[in-house]
Parts: C-alpha cells; sequence; structure tokens
C-alpha cells in the first residue's frame, strides 16, 4: 500500500515539474517526452521570501526555473546599492551564465516572495544541450536577450535622467501588471520604493520625491500598494525626454 502512495506521490511530482518546463520559454521547443526526461533528472527547492539563492562571486553549479513565486535577480555594488538585473515570474529561467562559461555567479538572486524552484545540475543540462540541438538553440537565445537587456541597462544609465527611468519601469511595469479601467491602467506596485528605485538606477529618496509630483500634476494616483496611471502620455513624454 505504502509502495503504490509513493508512486503515485513520485509521478505526481514528476507531472508538476514536467508543467513546469511546459511554461518555460527554455524548453517549450522540447517534445512531451524530452521535457520528461529533464524533469525526472531534476529536483524542487523552496526558497523564503528575503532569502538568497546565490550570491554574486559564488561557485555556479545550478541552473533554476520558477515554479512559482518571484525572484530578483541584481548586481550588488561596494556601498550596499543594487542594480535589478531581472525581475522573474513563474516560467522564467536564470543562473545559465555558468552553464557555457566561467562557473561562477555574475549577480546575486533573491526570492521577492514565498518560491518554488525546479533546480538544474549543470553537469547533466551540458549533456542534454549536447544531444539536443534546439535546447542549445534556446540556450543562446536567452543569453542573448540578458546581453541585450544588460545592454539597454547601461544606455540607460547614461543617456536617460533619473525622471525618465523611473518613467519607463513604471511605464514596463504597467505593462506587465497593469489592467485598464475608465481612469487610466491600474496596478498592484508590489515592489517598494527600494526595489523600484534599484530597477530604476536611481535611490529610494528620488523616486519618492518623482512620484510625488506626478501625483500632484495628475499624471498618477497612489493609495497603498495601488497605482494608478493617469496619464499615460505623460509618462511617456517623460520617458522620451
Amino acid at each position: 500500500m505504502n509502495d503504490e502512495s509513493d508512486d503515485s506521490s513520485d509521478s505526481a511530482t514528476e507531472t508538476r515539474r514536467t508543467r513546469i518546463l511546459s511554461r518555460s520559454p527554455l524548453f517549450q521547443g522540447l517534445s512531451k517526452g524530452e521535457r520528461r526526461e529533464l524533469a525526472k533528472r531534476a529536483r524542487m527547492k523552496h526558497v523564503a521570501r528575503g532569502e538568497e539563492i546565490y550570491y554574486k562571486g559564488d561557485a555556479a553549479s545550478e541552473l533554476y526555473a520558477v515554479a512559482d513565486g518571484k525572484v530578483r535577480v541584481t548586481s550588488p555594488s561596494h556601498d550596499g546599492r543594487e542594480l535589478v538585473v531581472q525581475e522573474l515570474g513563474a516560467g522564467g529561467v536564470f543562473g545559465e551564465t555558468g552553464v557555457f562559461g566561467k562557473p561562477q555567479r555574475s549577480a546575486t538572486a533573491r526570492a521577492s516572495e514565498e518560491t518554488d524552484l525546479l533546480v538544474f545540475d549543470f553537469r547533466d543540462l551540458r549533456a542534454d544541450i549536447e544531444r539536443k540541438p534546439r535546447l542549445a538553440m534556446k540556450m543562446l537565445e536567452m543569453l542573448s536577450q540578458r546581453l541585450r537587456r544588460t545592454t539597454e541597462k547601461l544606455e540607460d544609465s547614461t543617456f536617460l535622467s533619473v525622471e525618465a527611468r523611473i518613467a519607463k519601469t513604471l511605464l514596463a511595469l504597467a505593462d506587465e501588471r497593469g489592467r485598464r479601467t475608465e481612469a487610466g491602467v491600474r496596478m498592484m506596485l508590489t515592489m517598494s520604493q527600494t526595489a523600484l528605485a534599484e530597477t530604476a538606477g536611481t535611490v529610494r529618496e528620488r523616486v519618492n520625491r518623482q512620484l510625488a509630483v506626478w501625483e500632484k500634476k495628475g499624471v498618477i494616483r497612489r493609495k497603498g500598494a495601488i497605482v494608478e496611471v493617469l496619464d499615460i502620455e505623460a509618462l511617456r513624454a517623460a520617458r522620451d525626454l
């Protein structure tokens, strides 16, 4: 009886892992059988809110896919500030840079909320990449996207004003999380002003001042964690200054 229960539990776990892979762009090009094969060798890991998954400079030996929850990947500075490199939800994949290059973490990854991860050992993944050209191409595509994001962040910090960077960040959040209302675009701003500042490459006080200015001008309206963008064209204009 116990053996049957264990078999049923193992099957359910494997099914969940396979389903997680089907939500990830990295693994969507694979067949169901190939995803199932990968899922068998992966393991699940729970990470508490605020817990570090790895630190910049750590040895790299695993790739992660987000099953549930949110992960923030940041590049910390010596004075304690952080630049947000990536925000990931369900289906997002991170920790990929060590698969091909130097096996050392180039950023810090932290759970923004209670998070479940699917974890792959680099050794297994490299063997799969050699056998599955589609997986290799998807991995290269993901690395190219990461390079583009890094280049864009560098360009933004060099060429855009702080106001433009904050506007760009809010517009991206509205596009990703917002829903249209009669007044404009309404969204739950689940990140703190500090996290918003890190994403925009500035400090919390500057974000607070800018949000207050836009609220006074009627560009946005705030109530707790809810932000409504009332004049999206004004935000676009601020982004494009």
